[in-house]
């Protein structure tokens, strides 16, 4: 398996820093000039998706042993759930990936650090590192490689605007997707952008493109669509046959029919939900393959979960918006839940679990909710003697309004 676990140390948990108050991004136009354009013009398009029913999940749960038949799904190595249908709510969601232009956008209207930055290094893969970071990194004092995966290198200074370290940049790829992107990052690029992060029963029904039940955004034939996956001998053999080595630009390729582009492949999608420790990616990426036999299966059902410090060579996200009340059947708001997290992490606790669910909630005490109990008693009771004053001078007595309001309190 995949692994992006962050290794442990001094650093600590990754943490958001609070932004102010929604931020219009700013461009340069020159030398110390900069101005507020709308924001609309550098987000992506919202495509509404009208929801429905669908299969959640696969139906081809098994040992995940024959990888032969692409429409086999490689069970359980995708990662996800045997299949149940799910009905979906309508939403909005982003018709790509979050590019390098558009989060360099938010960092400059911000002057957000990202949890890669913080820490000061990322993960990223060996065969798209020069000699010298790689030696850097091999070095006596150097971040190494993941032991069973050595592929994945340590690399100092790798963040968003240098994928693969000090000695490189994002020039030529502005309109490819943002990688070393924690769900930290992803959520506060989001809560910028008045957006949010589509939940995992939002993000597949979206990928599916309509289509009930299949491995592929275009249904279950393997050759009859495009995505960006690895091709040949992994990790020093892709035969580039998708056109690409590793990220393509956000919206290459055909679109599914919801117009949504790369819904599976080139980058794995952060999507809200999980817990403290764990939050699930969607999709797969550049690393994976069709037929499974490298790293996880491309599948609209592939998914794993990953600490939300942690970002790498291959991880991005897009921006949903909507309710966010479509949630998966194991993610459900049971009162059970919200008391266990109250009791042990405290309203401000409760209402961060609610927020990293797409729930926007102002969680109150009991003192609070007594407060706003007593203050609306005493607004009936105004508006009680205002109507009964306005009964006895023959006018309009207000009645039913104080009665509704009556049935509310």
């Amino acid at each position: 398996a995949q692994i992006m676990a962050r290794w442990t140390g001094a650093n600590g948990a990754g943490r958001v820093p609070r932004l102010a108050l929604l931020a219009l991004a700013t461009l340069t136009l020159a030398d110390n000039e900069r101005r507020d354009p709308p924001i609309n013009g550098l987000l992506s398009p919202l495509v509404p998706i009208r929801g429905g029913s669908f299969l959640y999940g696969s139906t081809g749960v098994g040992d995940g042993e024959d990888v032969d038949d692409a429409s086999a799904r490689a069970p359980l190595r995708d990662g996800s759930k045997p299949a149940r249908r799910q009905r979906v709510q309508p939403f909005s969601i982003e018709d790509a990936a979050v590019t390098n232009a558009q989060f360099r956008a938010f960092v400059r209207a911000t002057g957000y650090k990202t949890d890669a930055e913080r820490f000061r290094w990322s993960f990223a893969l060996a065969p798209f590192l020069d000699a010298e970071t790689l030696a850097r990194a091999d070095a006596d004092g150097g971040l190494g490689r993941l032991r069973d995966a050595p592929h994945w290198v340590g690399v100092a200074g790798a963040y968003w605007r240098q994928p693969e370290g000090p000695r490189s940049s994002i020039r030529g790829r502005e309109d490819h997707p943002v990688v070393h992107a924690s769900y930290n990052d992803a959520l506060a690029f989001c809560t910028w952008a008045g957006r949010r992060l589509p939940t995992e029963l939002e993000w597949e029904f979206a990928a599916r493109g309509r289509i009930n039940d299949e491995p592929f955004p275009w249904g279950g034939d393997e050759d009859g669509g495009t995505l960006n996956g690895w091709q040949g001998p992994f990790p020093d053999g892709n035969t580039r046959a998708d056109g690409y080595a590793g990220t393509c630009p956000a919206r290459a390729y055909a679109p599914n029919a919801y117009g949504l582009y790369n819904t599976v492949g080139n980058v794995w999608e952060w999507a809200s939900g999980g817990d403290d420790k764990k939050r699930p990616l969607r999709g797969g990426s550049f690393v994976d393959s069709v037929d499974g036999r490298t790293n996880h299966p491309l599948r609209v059902s592939t998914r794993m979960d990953n600490a939300a410090d942690s970002g790498s060579f291959n991880i991005g996200f897009r921006c949903a918006a909507g309710e966010a009340q479509n949630l998966p059947p194991t993610e459900g708001f049971d009162q059970a839940t919200l008391s266990r997290i109250a009791d042990e992490q405290g309203i401000d606790g409760l209402t961060k679990y609610l927020a990293a669910r797409g729930k926007r909630a102002d969680v109150l005490t009991a003192g609070e909710a007594r407060q706003a109990l007593l203050k609306k008693r005493e607004r009936l009771v105004a508006q009680q003697a205002a109507a009964a004053r306005a009964a006895r001078g023959g006018g309009e007595d207000g009645g039913g309004d104080v009665e509704e309001e009556r049935d509310e309190l």
